[in-house]
């Protein structure tokens, strides 16, 4: 990088700045509290400055030899001139010094710009999630529950376990662990897990929403439905790669938010690209 730009690790006092630029996500979730940030966030996001204004910030975090790069935002007024390739080297030095082989994001597939960059870092897509948002009994339409379906809270031992059934990162399981009030749903069927709900209350949601059928997923759902957080609360769902069931809510009537892809790849030194 030019001596014009800084990179900044991010405290209590940059809070304003990310509330500013993390609405050009666009994903329309609730800002966390200050306190909240300044715990859980800020200490894997750092800003990018240039003549003492901040110009963007990348949020990364480290799960299991993989890093996940949450957010990569750049000042609307700042686009084009490279900054989102800078705030992914800043990303990358330090996935790397904390043991980072791969590296992996999601991205909305009409954003062109951000697609060619991750590509161009050797990031290739892996499967797309659809965002949905719809009231909980609207699961009524889907399949009659299967009577050999049980919805259980696992204990965090089993986490492994069902990050290698579900083809998700540990890391995961162990991000939204830390949150408070997080719950983690698993749909069992025949004592095979076929069901995944990472539940965040603070959102009404899940992110992930796995579910093997349709009707896994109306099982995951009403099991849901009593800890949202009013009657009338509608539930957001980020079904990753089970198109069956994103497509079956959306026929019951469920609202498309927004589609994304996740992209990865392997992690190499910025140097070398």
């Amino acid at each position: 990088m030019t001596d014009a730009f800084l990179a900044i690790p991010a405290t209590r006092a940059g809070f304003d700045e990310f509330a500013r630029l993390v609405v050009e996500l666009g994903h329309g979730e609730p800002l966390p509290d200050p306190d909240t940030w300044t715990t859980q966030i800020a200490p894997d996001l750092v800003f990018l400055a240039c003549e003492g204004a901040c110009v963007g910030y990348v949020w990364v975090q480290v799960m299991d030899g993989v890093g996940y790069v949450r957010h990569v935002v750049v000042d609307p007024g700042r686009r084009g001139q490279g900054l989102g390739r800078r705030l992914m080297a800043i990303a990358a030095e330090r996935l790397l010094a904390n043991g980072c082989t791969r590296w992996e994001l999601n991205v909305k597939p009409d954003n062109a710009p951000a697609l060619a960059l991750y590509r161009s870092l050797g990031m290739d897509f892996e499967y797309p999630t659809w965002v949905l948002r719809l009231p909980p009994e609207q699961a009524g339409g889907l399949p009659a529950e299967d009577p050999a379906l049980r919805v259980d809270e696992l204990p965090a031992e089993r986490d492994a376990e069902l990050a290698a059934a579900f083809r998700v990162p540990r890391g995961v399981f162990a991000f939204h662990r830390r949150k408070p009030r997080t719950r983690v749903f698993t749909v069992m069927r025949h004592a095979r897990p076929c069901g995944l709900a990472l539940f965040d209350p603070r959102i009404d949601g899940c992110f992930p929403f796995r579910a093997a059928d349709p009707a896994v997923a109306r099982a995951a759902i009403e099991a849901l439905a009593p800890h949202l957080s009013s009657p009338a609360a509608e539930l957001l769902l980020a079904i990753e790669r089970d198109g069956a069931v994103a497509e079956a809510l959306l026929a019951l009537g469920a609202t498309l938010r927004f589609r994304i892809e996740h992209l990865a790849g392997p992690l190499v030194a910025p140097a070398s690209r």
